[in-house]
């Protein structure tokens, strides 16, 4: 009696398991797997970055940051693709290819821009952070002033982001080159920015 209750509980429990893993998995149809594909081969040259392919970016001796750099890296992007491809306002076939290849254009020029040391991988997690608001505020119409004057401008200057906020949609491009070009040289006229 008390094997049948124990291989019973056994075969609840991996059934259980089994069950919650098919509902936290994103179904990516066929069509743009290539894309997801493209993202992920980023995500390793980014990895291969610190010499070695072990799903852990190293910039340095402290473990925390690296951790945090790794986190940002794997789980955060894919948290990014999954939203993408969960996101019922993203309607389009073309709309979702199209952030997905901003996501992907993202990690490439991160990752070109840390090897030429433009940028810190310290800004890795701002930049994403930045860019994951900028991403999922695309239906919020007056959004972007709010969003550019608390980037960092180091993260602001960084080229997909400023592709992606000048391109974020069709109907307030002109709005938001004007808003990117007013915060700019709000920067660069500050007085503390000349001395």
């Amino acid at each position: 009696m008390f094997l049948k209750n124990l291989t019973l509980l056994v075969l609840f429990t991996i059934s259980t398991f089994a069950a919650l893993a098919l509902a936290d998995t994103t179904n990516i149809p066929v069509y743009r797997q290539y894309f997801h594909d493209k993202i992920n081969n980023e995500q390793k040259l980014c990895d291969r970055g610190d010499g070695k392919l072990d799903n852990m970016f190293r910039v340095g001796n402290n473990e925390e940051v690296n951790l945090r750099i790794s986190d940002v890296l794997f789980r955060k992007i894919d948290e990014l693709q999954n939203w993408v491809e969960q996101n019922n306002a993203i309607e389009k076939n073309n709309d979702k290819i199209r952030y997905l290849g901003y996501i992907e254009t993202e990690l490439r020029f991160f990752r070109l821009a840390w090897k030429k040391k433009e940028i810190t991988s310290g800004e890795f997690p701002k930049l994403i952070d930045n860019f994951t608001k900028i991403l999922k505020s695309a239906e919020v119409e007056n959004s972007l002033p709010t969003l550019l004057k608390d980037m960092p401008y180091s993260i602001a200057k960084f080229k997909p982001m400023f592709l992606l906020i000048t391109s974020r949609t069709k109907k307030h491009k002109k709005s938001c080159i004007s808003n990117i070009v007013d915060y700019i040289q709000m920067l660069f006229f500050q007085p503390f920015v000349l001395m």
